[in-house]
């Protein structure tokens, strides 16, 4: 099914995000957004990446290596963005039913040295070990609208109880 006016719904809903970033930074964000969308649930963020540096956008690498990590913009403002534009198109009032879907899924690797890899009881496989990422997803339901919200990648440690994994920066020591 083709939606007729596609590209133009995507840069209108994408400028509302405009302001949340520097006009280079909007640049590297819209691309994101759009090669996910036209690449599908198969595409790796490396190998995106590698074909948008070389493409249109003539960057290095460093340049999305430090959109992702060391940028001024947060997860936090454009979720912000983006619920506020969701009770508003969708005129969401008090009396409305909502509901907040929360999930977790185990992404399971093979790298030793993968940061934020544990193991994982894998409820799925009887309680299997399972080595890898645990992503814990929350989305809004209105409807028939679905809004993802915060994904986290998480740790357990003994000492720490459960924490949010965030990747470290360059110069940055281990947590």
């Amino acid at each position: 099914m083709r939606i007729q006016h596609a590209k133009q719904e995507i840069c209108t809903i994408l400028s509302l995000f405009e302001d949340r970033f520097s006009r280079p930074s909007f640049k590297i964000f819209s691309s994101f957004i759009i090669s996910f969308i036209q690449l599908g649930k198969e595409v790796h963020t490396s190998s995106m990446v590698r074909s948008l540096a070389h493409s249109f956008l003539r960057r290095s690498l460093c340049s999305f290596t430090r959109f992702l990590g060391e940028s001024v913009w947060t997860v936090e403002e454009l979720t912000e963005t983006a619920l506020g534009q969701f009770f508003q198109t969708l005129r969401i009032s008090v009396r409305d039913v909502l509901f907040l879907i929360v999930d977790d899924t185990l992404v399971q690797k093979t790298g030793k040295k993968i940061p934020g890899c544990r193991w994982h009881k894998d409820h799925a496989q009887n309680m299997a070990n399972v080595f890898g990422h645990q992503w814990v997803l929350s989305a809004l339901l209105f409807k028939d609208f679905l809004l993802p919200l915060s994904p986290s990648c998480i740790t357990r440690k003994a000492h720490e109880g459960v924490v949010a994994f965030r990747p470290n920066h360059p110069g940055q020591k281990d947590r």
